[in-house]
């Protein structure tokens, strides 16, 4: 593919996430991702092929976007620095339609599985389970005090671990 080509592509992915962002799963079509990428609808299909495809390549793209901003968050500071860098990351997400998008693929199945370390999927459970109950409208402070038991619990079966 062209560099032309590729960053068509592109613009077209991120035109795909900002209709996931807002309005939603609920507004995505094709011709609404084509008009906020600036392309006809037919070009949208040479490039993905479906709308399926399109959802899924967002799907890829997404999960990895949230994981690499947790990850930094997270990489902010040792400890409750780093937890607290977190949940303001989540909370960011939340705002800006990231999760409302994220929520949206997953309904579809439309993210990739969670594969790995085990510690690793139960951290991204605890991280999407409170992005999922903060994008319903639980109370954040209801939300941040699960979120601080459940890293408490984590963090003591870390201690308590054989390694």
């Amino acid at each position: 593919m062209s560099r032309r080509g590729t960053a068509t592509r592109r613009a077209i992915r991120a035109a795909a996430l900002e209709v996931l962002r807002d309005p939603g799963i609920d507004g995505f079509a094709v011709e609404a991702v084509a008009r906020r990428a600036g392309h006809a609808k037919g070009l949208v299909i040479y490039h993905f092929g479906s709308r399926e495809r399109l959802l899924g390549e967002c799907g890829a793209a997404l999960t990895r976007e949230r994981a690499e901003r947790l990850l930094a968050a997270r990489g902010s500071g040792p400890g409750i620095r780093g937890i607290d860098a977190m949940w303001q990351e989540l909370l960011r997400q939340v705002r800006d339609g990231t999760t409302r998008a994220w929520l949206g693929l997953a309904a579809l199945g439309a993210l990739p599985q969670p594969a790995g370390d085990p510690d690793d999927v139960a951290r991204g459970a605890l991280l999407d389970g409170c992005a999922a109950a903060l994008a319903a409208g639980v109370p954040e402070a209801v939300v941040r005090e699960a979120y601080d038991m459940l890293w408490l619990a984590l963090l003591r079966g870390f201690e308590s671990a054989d390694f």
